[in-house]
C-alpha cells in the first residue's frame, strides 16, 4: 500500500529525474560517439607514413591530459594526497589499463582496422567474468557460461583464418588486440577489488600520468624514432586529448551520476558498432559479413555477461513511481546475500595514529589482579590510578 508521504516521494523522485534525464542522456550519447570515434582517431595518428609511433602517441597524450585532469582536480580541492596502498593500486592499474590495453590497441592498429580492433577490444566484459570465475573459485551459471562461450565464438569468428587461409590482419596485431582486452579487463578488476578513496577525477589524473611515464619508458626502452607526425596525425592527437580524455571522461562520470548503471554500461555495446560504422564511412574499410556475425556474437555474449549479474532492488519511491513492483522473492534472496558486512582487513597504522587513536579504558573495563580484596578495601584500589 502506498502512503501519500511516499506518493509525493515519488512525484519528487519522478520530478528530479526528469530534470536532469536528459542531461544524463547527452552526456551518454557524448560517451558514444567520442569513444567509439577513438579507435578512428588511433588509426589515423598511427597507421603507416602517419609519423606517430604508438607508444610516443601514448605518453605525449596522457602526460598532457593527466596534468590537466590534475590541475583540475585541484582547483576543485579534491583530496591529492593518496595512501600508500592507493598509490599502488593506482599505479598497477594505470599500466594494465593504458599500457596494457590502450597500448597494445595503438600497436595493433600499425596494421589492423579500426572497426576490427573495436570489435576484438569489445570482449572486455567477457574476459572480466572468466577472471572473477578464476579468482573467487566458483563456478560460472548455466547462463553465464552459454554467454561466454557466445562470446568466445564471435572472437574466433573475427581471428580465424578465411578459407584460403588467410587472417584478417597480421598475426602480432591480432594477438595484441587479444591480449588488450585482457589486461583491460584485469586492470577494471583491480579497481573493482581494491577501490581508492579518491574522486574519479583524481584517480584518473593518477591512472594517465602513470601510464603516460610507462608509455615513455617502454617507447625508449624500444628505440622508438621521434614523432613527425603528419598534419591529420596531429589532428587525431588533439581530438584523442581534448576530446577523449577530457569531454568524453567528464560526460562519462555525469552519465554516471544522472543515470541508472545498466544504461550507462550499454556504451561496451554501441562504441564497437559506431567504430565500425565510421570506419566504413571515412577510412573505407571493408566489412564482410563474416566481420558482422562475429560483431553480433561479441555483443551477444556482452549483453549475457551484464544480464547474469545480480540486480538489486528498487527503493520504494521508484517502484510507485514506475507502477511496477519487484518480486519479493528475489529481493529477499538479493538482502539476504548482502546482508552479511563485509570483512574488515587488517590495516597498518603509525604509532603517532595508534597513540591519538587509542582506545579509552574506563573504571569499569578495567580488570585487577586476581587476589583482589572486596568491601571498602575494594573500593579504594579501584579509584587509585594504574599504569597502562
Amino acid at each position: 500500500m502506498v502512503t501519500r508521504g511516499d506518493a509525493g516521494a515519488a512525484a519528487a523522485g519522478t520530478a528530479d529525474r526528469g530534470a536532469g534525464g536528459w542531461v544524463g542522456y547527452l552526456h551518454l550519447l557524448i560517451v558514444y560517439l567520442v569513444w567509439g570515434s577513438t579507435y578512428l582517431a588511433i588509426r589515423v595518428a598511427v597507421r603507416p607514413g602517419a609519423g606517430f609511433p604508438p607508444f610516443a602517441l601514448g605518453a605525449t597524450r596522457l602526460l598532457l591530459a593527466g596534468g590537466i585532469l590534475l590541475l583540475w582536480a585541484a582547483w576543485a580541492r579534491h583530496r591529492l594526497r593518496p595512501s600508500r596502498r592507493e598509490l599502488a593500486t593506482l599505479l598497477a592499474s594505470g599500466i594494465l589499463l593504458w599500457v596494457g590495453g590502450n597500448g597494445l590497441v595503438m600497436w595493433g592498429e600499425q596494421q589492423a582496422d579500426s572497426g576490427y580492433a573495436a570489435l576484438l577490444v569489445g570482449s572486455a566484459p567477457i574476459w572480466v567474468a572468466v577472471a572473477e570465475s578464476l579468482l573467487d573459485r566458483r563456478a560460472p551459471s548455466a547462463f553465464l557460461a552459454a554467454s561466454l562461450l557466445v562470446g568466445f565464438a564471435g572472437l574466433g569468428l573475427l581471428t580465424a583464418p578465411s578459407p584460403g587461409g588467410a587472417l584478417p590482419t597480421e598475426t602480432s596485431s591480432v594477438l595484441a588486440l587479444l591480449l588488450a582486452p585482457v589486461s583491460w579487463g584485469l586492470g577494471t578488476l583491480l579497481l573493482r577489488r581494491r577501490p581508492v578513496g579518491l574522486t574519479p577525477l583524481a584517480s584518473s589524473a593518477y591512472q594517465q600520468l602513470f601510464g603516460g611515464l610507462a608509455f615513455a619508458i617502454v617507447a625508449a626502452l624500444l628505440g622508438e624514432p621521434a614523432p613527425r607526425p603528419a598534419p591529420d596525425a596531429w589532428l587525431a592527437w588533439a581530438y584523442l586529448v581534448v576530446f577523449g580524455s577530457l569531454v568524453a571522461f567528464t560526460s562519462f562520470v555525469q552519465a554516471v551520476r544522472l543515470l541508472p548503471t545498466s544504461v550507462v554500461m550499454t556504451y561496451a555495446y554501441v562504441n564497437p558498432v559506431i567504430a565500425v560504422v565510421l570506419g566504413r564511412l571515412l577510412l573505407d574499410e571493408p566489412v564482410t559479413l563474416r566481420t558482422l556475425g562475429g560483431a553480433a556474437l561479441v555483443l551477444l555474449g556482452v549483453a549475457g555477461v551484464f544480464r547474469s549479474r545480480p540486480r538489486r532492488c528498487r527503493p520504494a519511491f521508484a517502484q510507485a513511481a514506475s507502477g511496477a513492483r519487484d518480486s519479493p522473492a528475489r529481493c529477499t534472496a538479493i538482502l539476504l546475500k548482502t546482508a552479511m558486512p563485509p570483512r574488515r582487513h587488517h590495516r597498518p597504522v603509525s604509532r603517532a595514529h595508534y597513540r591519538l587513536n587509542k582506545p579509552r579504558r574506563t573504571l569499569a573495563s578495567r580488570r585487577l589482579p586476581a587476589p583482589y580484596p572486596r568491601g571498602a578495601l575494594g573500593n579504594v584500589i579501584r579509584l587509585l590510578p594504574r599504569w597502562r
